[in-house]
């Protein structure tokens, strides 16, 4: 039986700075079908410096939380 089912998994690395967590986002992306799987990482979209996250969104959390949505 066939299905036009489609799932979606999310995965989330967290851990400490310099634990490897782009290091293996980027071995991901490299390894796995483009077709089917997208990786996104912080270090992709820039970081900007901890005064321009307060300035913008009032606080280091919130520009965390924004960008992580």
């Amino acid at each position: 039986m066939s299905s036009n089912f489609h799932s979606s998994l999310f995965v989330f690395l967290t851990g400490a700075s310099g634990a490897g967590k782009t290091y293996l986002a980027q071995a991901l992306e490299q390894h796995l079908n483009p077709s089917f799987v997208q990786v996104e990482y912080f270090d992709r979209i820039g970081i900007p410096t901890f005064e321009e996250m307060r300035h913008a969104y009032g606080s280091i959390e919130r520009w965390q939380e924004v960008n992580t949505q």
